[in-house]
Parts: C-alpha cells; structure tokens; sequence
C-alpha cells in the first residue's frame, strides 16, 4: 500500500467517523459530492488546503491523521503531541488567558533566541567629491565620511554616483564600493577622470588599443568617451567599481 492509499483510506475512515456523508463534505467544501468520492478512491488527488478543511469538518487532529497515515515518525510525533496539546488548551481559554498565553510565549521565544552574529567591518572613505580620491590627504568631513564595510570586502574606497547613464544597474545616488586599480579588464566598470571631470563607466579597449568609456544606458550613449590610440588624448584610472555580477557589454 502506497502513503497516498493509505492517506486516502484514512480519510475515508475518518469521514465515517465523523457521521458525515459524501453530500456533507462536498456542501462543506464547495465542491459536487463526485469530488470527494474521487479523493476517497484514489482517481483524485486531493490538496491541501482541501485535506485540512476536510479534517477540521471531521474533528480529526491533523497530527493524528498524519500519525494514523504512517507520515509522522517518533520525534515528530511527540512535537505533534505537544503541539495538539497546547492548541487544545488554547481553544479552551478566553480572550484575555490567550493574550497572556501568547505574552508568555512570545518572552519565552526572546529569551531562547540565539543572538545575532555581529559581523566584523572595516571604514573606508565615502568622497564627497570624486576628485577627492585623487588628492594626497583628504580632509575627514570636508572631503570625505567614514563608511563600515565587510572586513572581508576588497574595497578601498566609495563613492556616489550621480546621473542615469549607468541605468539599470547602478542608479542616481548609488553608492558603489571600488577596489583601487588600474588593471582592467573589457566589461570592467571604473571611476575615472577624463575631459576635465569624474565620471562611472564601463572599460573597453579594441584591438588597436582605442579606449573607450561606456554608459550602461544606451539611451545615454551621448555621455561615452572615446580615447583613440593616435590622438594623445588620457585618462586616469581611480578604481575599479565592485559588483556582484559581471556586466555585459553594450553593443555600441
């Protein structure tokens, strides 16, 4: 006999029991008596959600059923118990013993939770302008703030960005977290100074060495800059921005 044989042998079992007619669980349920005979052989499945209102019509515990049906082993069956019992006390209590019962419970909980394991973090400056990150001693509060990051993070600095055109993946007023480097790789996005000015974008180089700084939001395609290999025209490499997940290339 299969666990759904025997469930749906147990149900019927507790539907005779309960002196409840195929016409009564069906009228209970919502649903046409023929339902319910397909649950009780077997043509059916039942749900849940149906199973659980069906044993609530019958007065059968849902441990019980479980226990009757072979699903609950000896441990389970002993917090099913326990749980039985204290949901009958509950249903038996007036309003205010209840509120006192779940006062009580609700302490008892407090008391056993573990505490929260506190994270070990680090500070790092957060400039108030991007260009601060290039100065030899920036000045706590005028250029910079402290922020707390995971000691384990790579970051060696942050910054605000501002705008759209690094849209959707870093938003206007996005903080990002950047590791000091010059190392980048094609998809890389920096923090860099180019044409006078800080800017966020994603790194590519081609094949004859033209560099490019890409926006994410094509619709912003306006803001890319372009360092041809012949022109003398540079740029300089803050930091690399630290993401979670690699971001493809635009197709430019």
């Amino acid at each position: 006999m299969t666990e759904n044989d025997k469930l749906i042998e147990v149900l019927h079992q507790e539907r005779v029991r309960a002196k409840k007619s195929q016409s009564d669980a069906a009228k209970f349920l919502g649903v046409t008596p023929q339902a319910i005979s397909n649950w009780e052989r077997g043509y059916t499945r039942i749900d849940c959600i149906s199973l659980f209102r069906l044993l609530d019509l019958y007065g059968t515990e849902v441990a019980a059923f479980l226990r009757a049906c072979g699903l609950l082993g000896e441990q389970e069956t002993d917090r099913a118990d326990a749980e039985g019992r204290l949901l009958t006390l509950y249903r038996g209590m007036d309003e205010r013993d209840r509120a006192r019962l779940l006062r009580i419970a609700a302490a008892f909980n407090e008391e056993e939770a573990a505490p929260p394991v506190k994270r070990q973090s680090r500070i790092i400056p957060l400039y108030h302008f991007l260009a601060a990150a290039g100065i030899p001693s920036p000045q706590p509060g005028e250029d910079y703030e402290d922020l707390a990051v995971d000691a384990d993070s790579g970051a060696d600095f942050a910054a605000r960005i501002a705008g759209d055109s690094m849209e959707p993946y870093i938003h206007d007023g996005d903080i990002v977290c950047c590791a000091r480097s010059i190392d980048l790789r094609d998809g890389d996005v920096g923090i860099f100074y180019a044409d006078s000015g800080m800017v966020c974008k994603q790194f590519l180089r081609d094949s004859e060495g033209n560099v490019y700084l890409l926006s994410l939001n094509r619709a912003r395609a306006d803001a890319d800059l372009s360092f041809p290999a012949s022109s003398g025209k540079s740029f300089c490499c803050y930091g690399k921005v630290l993401l979670k997940n690699r971001i493809p290339l635009p197709e430019v």
